[in-house]
């Protein structure tokens, strides 16, 4: 399986799938290109000396450069997996979203049916009312980041919440990008599906907490800034599970199914995350008791 960037929720994904490999004695092997871009042809290459049965393609950019012609000829079965909108990938339409695609490829989304972005939206008005202005951090060069940045922008605006757009294009652009959104009057920062920003998620939660004006929490669509990073609040469906779920094609591929003849693989609903110990150093208001009964909470009485 190969591999963006090397971070918690992806950490999760991998534990997850391991355990339900390991069960079959199915050997795994994954390859990170740590966030760099120009490293991208280099771990398929890496992952294809292996000469898998199956190849895990995580994210879109990975999944548009595996599923390039150049590739075609060394590629046997393919799983793309953490698709946040299979629509918005060239290489996916060009072979077809719906059973039979045209190559032996099985789709796999981290968005679920439910609308995660009007639900995250809601989300941030009900428990922290007070904010009326927004700053999301983002790639515009990257489809999963505009694309859920954009999508949860929309949300936002529907609540009458404002938006400010931060566009960075690198690791190092992070936390200027960051302290700008903050200096132009965000009271909430935002982390879309961008692996820059959630390789930085802790510069940008500790910029949140340094804001000249008072400190500002963090929102995140990703499960693991949340639990690890310091990550006030989030919606995200659980990488853990969908790990366990590629995991699961991935036998089903190897036991004789097509994986051109599968439907998409999306998880029905996403969770509400919340961070207690980043929320009483924010002295954020106590978070509503059916909210919190409903949602994953760590730090404090929660994991």
């Amino acid at each position: 399986a190969v591999f963006p960037v090397t971070v918690d929720a992806f950490l999760q994904f991998q534990k997850e799938a391991r355990k339900v490999l390991s069960e079959r004695n199915i050997e795994v092997h994954y390859f990170s290109a740590e966030g760099d871009p120009s490293r991208f042809q280099t771990v398929i290459n890496a992952a294809l000396l292996k000469k898998p049965d199956v190849l895990v393609l995580v994210g879109t950019q990975l999944t548009n450069i595996g599923l390039a012609p150049k590739y075609e000829q060394h590629l046997s079965k393919v799983v793309s997996s953490c698709i946040s909108d299979p629509s918005k990938v060239e290489q996916l339409v060009a072979i077809g979203l719906e059973p039979p695609r045209k190559k032996p490829v099985a789709i796999l989304t981290d968005m679920p049916r439910q609308d995660a972005y009007g639900f995250g939206a809601q989300l941030i008005r009900k428990v922290t009312p007070e904010i009326k202005k927004a700053g999301i951090l983002y790639n515009n060069a990257e489809i999963n980041s505009k694309n859920t940045a954009t999508k949860m922008s929309e949300a936002l605006w529907a609540q009458g919440i404002e938006v400010i757009e931060g566009i960075v294009s690198g690791e190092e652009d992070v936390e200027k990008v960051a302290r700008n959104i903050v200096l132009k009057g965000a009271q909430l920062l935002i982390i879309p599906h961008d692996k820059y920003v959630i390789k930085k998620a802790a510069t940008v939660v500790k910029i949140g907490m340094e804001a000249p004006e008072g400190p500002i929490p963090v929102f995140s669509l990703d499960d693991g800034t949340v639990r690890k990073d310091g990550a006030a609040y989030g919606v995200s469906v659980n990488y853990g599970f969908l790990g366990k779920l590629t995991a699961e094609v991935c036998l089903k591929i190897m036991d004789g199914e097509a994986p051109e003849q599968m439907p998409i693989v999306q998880q029905e609903t996403a969770n509400a995350y919340f961070n207690l110990d980043s929320w009483t150093r924010l002295g954020l208001p106590a978070i509503p008791d059916d909210i919190k009964q409903k949602s994953v909470v760590y730090g404090n009485q929660g994991k």
